[in-house]
Order: C-alpha cells, then sequence, then structure tokens
C-alpha cells in the first residue's frame, strides 16, 4: 500500500529532525541525520544549512509494516507557503507538529484551515516535551478549543487501543459507543473502525514527544497504519505535477504523485486540461538530493520526471487528475529587479522566467527594461537574490510596494482601431464590472457571418492572453466582463497582429473613458487576521485594530488569553504585525489570509504617491491609427469615437 504523507510547522516547529527520525527508526538509513550539524538529508541546499531552515520541499521514502510511505518536508516559513500548499495536492495524510513551548503559533491555524479544506486526515504531534517547564495537558486543551474538540490523546499507541483511548473513541461514533458498551475488544475490529473515521475526518490523533530525541516516533508510526489508501493499477496513468524543481546542470525536474494506473519511460501521458500528448522522460525515485532511476511507476507514488516538458507546470494533471490551482498563496508585494547594465536583458529575463516556473506566483512580468515580479516577503527575496548570485547575476530588490489592482465602477464601450497602410481591424468592446475576484471574463455577441469566427477567437486571444494596466497607477485590471459588441476585418489587409493593436488600444480607450467621468476604482488587497494576545496586552493591541479601515469581530477572552479577529488593509496591516512582538513581549502570534480586494481606503493618496500619468505610458496606447490617403495618422483616444467605421452605442 503506497501512501503520501507531508510534515507540517510554523518555522523552527521541528519538522526536519522529525522526518529524519522517521527514515532512521523506520530502518531507511542507517545513520541518524540531524539539522544542528547539516547531516540532514532532507535539508540539502547550502542555503538552507545556512540559515537552518527548510526552503525548498524535500522528498524520501521508507516502508513499515508492508506500506510505502513517501514523506514530503514542507518549508514552515510563511514567505514559502506556496511550496508547502502545493505539496498538500500529493498528500493522503498530514502530520502538524506544534511546539509545545512556543504554543499556537498564527502559522499553525493557517494550516490547520487548509487541511481541512482539503479534508487531509491529520495526526497532532506536540513537539520539544523534552524542554523545561513543557505542559502539553494545557497545550492539548487550548488545541480542542482552538482546532477541534475531536482531538484524541494517543500517546504510546503500538497498534492497539487502551481502555481510556476505546472510551474517547466511543464517543465520537455510534458503531464503537456499541462496541464499548457492550465490552466488544477485538483489536482488528477497533483498528478497521477507527481508520475510517480517521480517513473521513471525523477524529485527529495527537501524540505527544520530542523529535530531537526520537520519542513519539513509534507511536506515529503506528498511527500511519491506521490509513487506508487505494489506488487502482488499472488503466491510463493519471497524477499530477505538484512541484517543479532545476537540479545544478540546470535540467527541470517534475516533482509528481501518480493516482492511477502504472507508468514507465516513454509511456503516453494526456494532459486533463488541453489533451495534449506528451511522453514520459526518465523516472527517479527521490530520496532527498538522491535520485535513483526506476523502470516502473505504481499507483500512490510520489515519482521525479525528468526533463520535465515546458509544457509542464506545477499543478498540470494528466489522464484525467485534475489540474489545480493554489488557494491561499496570493503575494501581495510587488518589487523591480534592480541588476547591472552588462547583463543583457533577454539573458536576465531567462533567468527570472526560470524561477517562474518553480515558483509561479512571482509572476514575472517585463515592463519595457524593467523587469517586476511579486513577492510574498523580504526572506523570499533573499534566497531569490542568492539562487541568481549561483547563476553568476547580481541582483537586487526595490523596496517592496502593496499590488494594488483596478477595476470601473460602471459600463463603458472602448473602441479601438488600427489602419496602417495595407492593415485593418476595427473593435469596439463594452466593459462591464464583474464580481470582485472574478478577474477578466470575455463574451462575444457579434454573430459569425459578420465577423467570422476564427477573427473573434483571436480577439478572445488577445482580451486574455494579457492583464490590462489601469490607468490610475498603472497596477493590473481586473474584475471587468468584456463584451465584443462590433468589429470589422478586411478581406485582403488583415492580419493577426492587426487585431492584437486594435483590442489592446480598445481596452485602454474604455479605461481613459471610464477614469474621465469618474468610474474607476483602485482595489487593495485585504487580510483576514486571527490574532493571540496576552490579557496584558489586549487594551493596546485592541485600540491600534480599532483605528484600521477594516471591519473588526468583538474580542474574546480565554483564561489569559485574548483572541482578536477581523478583516484590514494589508498596507496597514503589516506595520501592525511588524510591531506584535514588541506589543505582545514576544507571545503574541498572528495568522493571515488573503480576503480578496476591496476599495482602497485611501485611493487619492496612492493615486497621487505613485504620480502615473497614463497619457506618456507610451507602451499601453489608448489612441487609435486611422488612414488617409495612403498614409495612417493617429487619434487621441478622447475623439477616437468620431472617427470609427461601425455605429458606435
Amino acid at each position: 500500500m503506497n501512501k503520501t504523507i507531508g510534515i507540517l510547522a510554523h518555522v523552527d516547529g521541528g519538522k526536519t529532525t522529525l522526518s529524519e527520525q522517521l527514515l532512521y527508526q523506520s530502518g531507511q538509513v542507517r545513520t541518524l541525520g540531524k539539522v544542528d550539524d547539516a547531516s540532514s538529508r532532507l535539508d540539502q541546499d547550502e542555503m538552507e544549512r545556512r540559515r537552518g531552515i527548510t526552503i525548498f520541499s524535500h522528498s524520501a521514502w521508507f516502508s513499515w509494516r508492508g506500506s510505502r510511505y513517501y514523506l514530503l518536508d514542507t518549508p514552515g516559513h510563511t514567505d514559502f507557503f506556496g511550496q508547502t500548499e502545493r505539496c498538500l495536492w500529493a498528500l493522503d495524510l498530514a502530520v502538524l507538529l506544534v511546539s509545545i513551548p512556543e504554543g499556537i503559533r498564527g502559522h499553525t491555524l493557517t494550516l490547520w484551515r487548509l487541511l481541512r479544506q482539503q479534508n487531509i486526515p491529520t495526526i497532532l504531534f506536540l513537539n520539544k516535551a523534552d524542554q523545561p517547564g513543557a505542559d502539553p495537558e494545557s497545550l492539548l486543551s487550548r488545541l480542542k478549543e482552538r482546532l477541534s474538540p475531536d482531538l484524541i490523546a494517543m500517546d504510546g499507541f503500538d497498534g492497539t487501543f487502551s481502555l481510556d483511548q476505546q472510551e474517547e473513541l466511543a464517543g465520537l461514533d455510534e458503531t464503537l459507543c456499541d462496541a464499548f458498551v457492550s465490552g466488544q475488544e477485538d483489536p482488528d475490529f477497533w483498528h478497521s473502525r477507527a481508520g475510517e473515521l480517521f480517513g473521513m475526518g471525523k477524529w485527529f490523533p495527537v501524540l505527544t514527544g520530542s523529535a530531537l530525541l526520537g520519542e513519539g516516533v513509534q507511536p506515529l508510526l503506528a498511527l500511519l497504519d491506521l490509513l487506508t489508501t487505494r489506488y487502482f493499477p488499472e488503466g491510463e496513468p493519471k497524477g499530477m505535477v505538484y512541484q517543479i524543481r532545476y537540479d545544478e546542470k540546470n535540467t527541470p525536474l517534475a516533482y509528481c504523485k501518480l493516482t492511477g494506473g502504472t507508468l514507465e519511460t516513454r509511456t503516453p501521458l494526456t494532459l486533463t486540461d488541453t489533451g495534449e500528448r506528451i511522453k514520459a522522460g526518465q523516472l527517479k525515485s527521490p530520496l532527498g538530493d538522491k535520485l535513483t532511476p526506476v523502470q516502473q511507476v505504481a499507483a500512490g507514488e510520489v515519482f521525479v520526471m525528468l526533463p520535465a516538458p515546458e509544457i509542464l507546470s506545477c499543478g498540470t494533471g494528466f489522464g484525467g487528475e485534475p489540474s489545480r490551482r493554489l488557494a491561499q498563496t496570493a503575494p501581495l508585494l510587488t518589487v523591480q529587479a534592480v541588476y547591472p547594465d552588462t547583463v543583457p536583458l533577454p539573458e536576465m529575463a531567462q533567468l527570472f522566467h526560470r524561477l517562474e516556473r518553480e515558483e509561479p506566483s512571482l509572476k514575472v512580468q517585463l515592463k519595457g527594461e524593467q523587469l517586476t515580479l511579486r513577492s510574498m516577503g523580504a526572506i523570499q527575496l533573499e534566497i531569490l537574490q542568492d539562487l541568481l548570485a549561483r547563476q553568476g547575476a547580481q541582483v537586487s530588490f526595490t523596496k517592496p510596494d502593496i499590488l494594488y489592482q483596478e477595476t470601473i465602477s460602471a459600463p463603458v464601450t472602448g473602441y479601438g482601431h488600427y489602419e496602417p497602410l495595407r492593415h485593418y481591424a476595427e473593435v469596439h468592446l463594452r466593459m462591464e464590472p464583474g464580481k470582485r475576484g472574478s478577474g477578466i471574463v470575455f463574451e462575444s455577441r457579434v454573430p459569425t457571418d459578420v465577423l467570422e469566427q476564427n477573427w473573434q477567437n483571436l480577439i478572445r486571444t488577445h482580451v486574455l492572453e494579457q492583464v490590462p494596466t489601469g490607468v490610475l497607477t498603472g497596477s493590473p485590471v481586473t474584475d471587468l466582463k468584456i463584451i465584443l459588441v462590433a468589429a470589422r476585418a478586411h478581406l485582403k489587409h488583415t492580419e493577426g497582429g492587426d487585431f492584437r493593436q486594435a483590442t489592446y488600444r480598445a481596452i485602454r480607450q474604455g479605461l481613459m473613458q471610464a477614469r474621465q467621468l469618474g468610474q474607476t476604482l483602485l482595489l487593495e488587497p485585504v487580510y483576514r487576521y486571527e490574532i493571540l494576545a496576552p490579557g496584558d496586552a489586549a487594551g493596546k493591541l485592541g485600540g491600534l485594530l480599532a483605528v484600521l479601515a477594516g471591519q473588526s469581530d468583538p474580542p474574546k477572552f480565554t483564561g489569559e488569553w485574548a483572541e482578536f479577529s477581523g478583516s484590514a488593509p494589508v498596507e496597514q496591516m503589516l506595520p501592525l504585525l511588524e510591531q506584535l512582538p514588541a506589543l505582545t513581549g514576544g507571545r503574541g502570534s498572528a495568522s493571515t489570509a488573503f480576503a480578496g480586494y476591496a476599495p482602497c481606503h485611501n485611493a487619492p493618496e496612492v493615486v497621487q504617491q505613485r504620480g502615473y500619468e497614463p497619457i506618456r505610458d507610451i507602451d499601453h496606447p489608448a489612441d487609435s491609427i486611422f488612414c488617409s490617403h495612403g498614409a495612417g495618422f493617429t487619434v487621441p483616444w478622447e475623439q477616437v469615437k468620431d472617427y470609427v467605421h461601425l455605429p458606435v452605442e
């Protein structure tokens, strides 16, 4: 039986140490790898060993009681949360570590929420019980209040439930309740039924131990046996890519999970979204940085395919397995790359796009001579600098800025015409405000006997292929329904690029109209937050939260702790989160989750600070090109409506 388990925790929670213990105590390796002396088999990257943190997710496997377990050790720092979230796509089971001395951290709450959203069976491991003053009983009590009342202590579990454990399980299930009352003691019955409930997320085992000393690892191995997985070897190979990495030779590696069928080298694979066929490359089994060639991969196994075809990306599904997209990871900062003039721009862009393939949330864009990207935070930017330095590129980044977006508040129709000599295309696009978070949506209302379908498909492609640039601050435009209401091609002179020009100009011209009418909106990112703070800091913290532009819930008080929750602009929350350790004497913790975009609370101030002049942005023209007496001439955006050839609305 193949099972994939993920080790998750906040930074410095002990994930890698526990992973090394699992490999050692299961007999996979003969010596125990340690983080402190850089002998860990999982944190092999030089940057990880130097910093003492996991930056990249790592894979390994071990066998235990007839099952093969694929182990994914994930980063704990929030700047690398995208890698953690992608690993969750491959999991059958998660082990969530909570450091007893540090207690419930904000990142713990975020991980728990995500695990519940994806219905992944979860074991909690209360770590660092060997440290002086550790109080696991008190922590377990708080976890039951914060996470779930269905947490059950399973210390000492060896495959058979004790009488006390049976009694607690009986309170969760009628079948087990009847068995407990009747004195049913058959271990196989209890193991089977409890395993079913565990797999359905009806209860969550909790262990107390010390990853450093190896305490609690044997009960954890026994608990892993509770989960039954069923992967079927019949049929076409199916699975998904959860990670793309490049090795020291810059060969792209696709880390995959096979969820059905059997896979061999050169086996044809059908991409789920497009139906395109590719052939599997070399297949290897990962153990840290060691990749062992294999002839065949079975359903339920984690493997590496190389070289990864360019068409594969993080989340790509094949053989009918659905493709995945990140749900929680949303970089809300934007920066520009600063690099020497001696480095050719195409070469630098290639390096950045390679990084983007490994971390798609970077959203690298080339604007003129500037490379911009999105970032999760300062630590991620430092790592990117190190990665680029390995390639011989000395790069720094500008101060991170909030990633704003723009939209419109009322319908408007944009007009684009492109007619230099021997070219022709005209496009009229009605733009309507969309639901918040809907992105850009396209619809055509032009009959095919007026404009051929191939031209309409081309317009659709140009509408969706590039995020429009806003006219308030130059930020990305979102939440628009763009409707093709009129368009014309020339029998002889129209080429594909003509409709690209007309489409881009129509969108830009419509946005300029909206700005002139005061119907443009600046949007800012919003955090949903949960903050735990000691009672003696509650007054000051509550006062700071009360003046934020978002909404705050009534605070809750439990014992000596105060819990604050609500939503607020990221621009206001980031400074407050930086102050939190000082405000709470280092005892406070925060959990934040991206809650979408909302109208900016200080839009005039942001617009003024940016000083963006849309008419000077020559890369995004709103003007149109018309032809007269065999020569093209430019018509300013505000006059285009008077020159277009098709009737206007």
